[in-house]
């Protein structure tokens, strides 16, 4: 019973297909609730720890206050 090259590599994506489907989904739904759902928009204005604060600029992993 040989193992041939391409069930080498079906076996390895399946593998990686399981490990990495959780951070694959974060991510994905990361990036619909800053794209879609927009929690700040520029001008804003939110109280973080008790400090009045107005968004200035939107990052893709930040936000500048």
């Amino acid at each position: 019973m040989e193992i041939t090259t391409s069930e080498t590599i079906a076996i390895f994506l399946t593998a990686a297909a399981f490990s990495f489907s959780n951070t694959l989904e974060n991510i994905f739904e990361a990036a619909v609730f800053i794209f879609v759902v927009h929690p700040f928009d520029v001008g804003d204005r939110c109280v973080v720890d008790g400090i009045p604060l107005i968004v200035e600029d939107i990052n893709i992993l930040t936000t500048v206050f």
